[in-house]
């Protein structure tokens, strides 16, 4: 009977909802009573020790420990393989002063997730935060990250049921259609109500609330314990996954194309982009080539632009010899994306970082920097 009142409450909000309807992207940086530590300011590069080799530009992230003077105490890779980088920078990642962390209007010792973007030959790294200096989210994966570091890890979602749409595998489209829900768990991770919030795709609002019901969710815990959430669903409608669709488990992403793995996201807050560019890869995250540089084992890394129709432009890449530019240039001109989308649902252009890994066959590996391995925020 429970389930039967939540699908009429659900059919109830369809029909007084509007589609166009935009979530508030300024949403206050603030969850379970935690306020993040944010910096102050960032002084120049202080270094003790000579900067590391490398060969191609990369992403280290690191672990800070802040106290409650928004002094910074200790810097700590989170692979030992990262370890010298940490070393570089923590002179003068001490040197930051921080707004401390606020956990239920009290100052507190928190941990903080910053990554360092190096790129060879260049001493000064990048360092991107989950909050600047205004308290605006600049870096959501970060922001939601820094929550299970300190004990509070937000709501999952494990389990999403079937459903369909009208699309067709053969549609070449990349302005692509999606809906937006509010869903409220209790301690237990049972959905108690659903909201649409916004929708590009309002023949399938009702489809899609109900799919919602059926879903599985972990709920979030604050110290070790269970507690009421709300959170966000974003269903994506990719018009080149066959539909209607099979039973997404976040158990077995690691067995499915991209394309299936970011179908559904839960997004804990409306805060920074609503979506992140989606590479057109339905087979996969590798590209067969043919050619002479083929039958080496390297890895380049390349910082793209994608525009807001999921055209890439290179930007730079790793220093190779001449013939293995050629390569590379080859590799990107092929890849297309899914754009980024704000929470108006516009495209929007976005920078990112990849890295083409070459295994030595015809097929290259592609890592995307900005895609979640497992299309979660959770932080053991």
């Amino acid at each position: 009977m429970a389930i039967v009142r939540l699908k009429i409450i659900c059919a109830l909000l369809v029909l007084a909802a509007s589609a166009s309807i935009s979530a508030d992207s300024d949403a206050s940086p603030s969850l379970f009573g935690l306020s993040l530590a944010y910096p102050q300011q960032v002084p120049e590069l202080i270094t003790v020790s000579n900067l590391p080799y490398f060969r191609f530009e990369r992403l280290v992230p690191l672990i800070l420990n802040i106290d409650k003077k928004g002094q910074v105490t200790t810097v700590a890779s989170e692979d030992s393989i990262d370890m010298a980088f940490a070393e570089y920078t923590e002179a003068w990642i001490k040197s930051i002063r921080f707004e401390p962390a606020v956990f239920n209007g009290e100052k507190t010792e928190s941990r903080l997730p910053v990554m360092l973007q190096f790129r060879p030959q260049v001493k000064v790294p990048e360092i991107h935060f989950p909050l600047d200096s205004i308290r605006v989210v600049v870096d959501a994966d970060l922001y939601f990250k820094a929550f299970g570091l300190n004990d509070i890890h937000l709501p999952q979602l494990d389990k999403f049921p079937s459903y369909f749409c009208d699309l067709k595998q053969s549609d070449s489209s990349v302005i692509y259609k999606y809906i937006l829900i509010r869903v409220g768990l209790d301690e237990l991770g049972r959905v108690t109500n659903v909201e649409l919030v916004c929708s590009s795709f309002p023949a399938f609002n009702m489809h899609i609330m109900s799919a919602v019901l059926w879903a599985d969710f972990a709920p979030a815990t604050v110290h070790g314990t269970p507690v009421p959430s709300e959170c966000f669903v974003l269903v994506s409608f990719f018009p080149r996954i066959n539909y209607p669709t099979g039973v997404w488990h976040r158990s077995k992403l690691d067995s499915v194309s991209l394309l299936e793995r970011f179908r559904v996201r839960l997004l804990p807050d409306t805060v920074s982009m609503m979506a992140k560019p989606v590479p057109i890869l339905v087979q996969g995250n590798e590209i067969t080539l043919t050619g002479k540089y083929l039958l080496i084992r390297d890895t380049v890394s390349a910082c793209l632009y994608i525009d807001t129709n999921g055209t890439a432009t290179l930007r730079r890449f790793g220093k190779v010899d001449k013939k293995m530019r050629a390569t590379v240039r080859g590799v990107t001109a092929r890849l297309r994306f899914f754009p980024a989308y704000d929470y108006q649902g516009r495209p929007h252009p976005f920078p990112g970082l990849v890295s083409l890994v070459f295994q030595g066959s015809s097929k290259i590996r592609i890592l995307y920097h900005w895609l979640p391995a497992d299309n979660s925020y959770s932080e053991n």
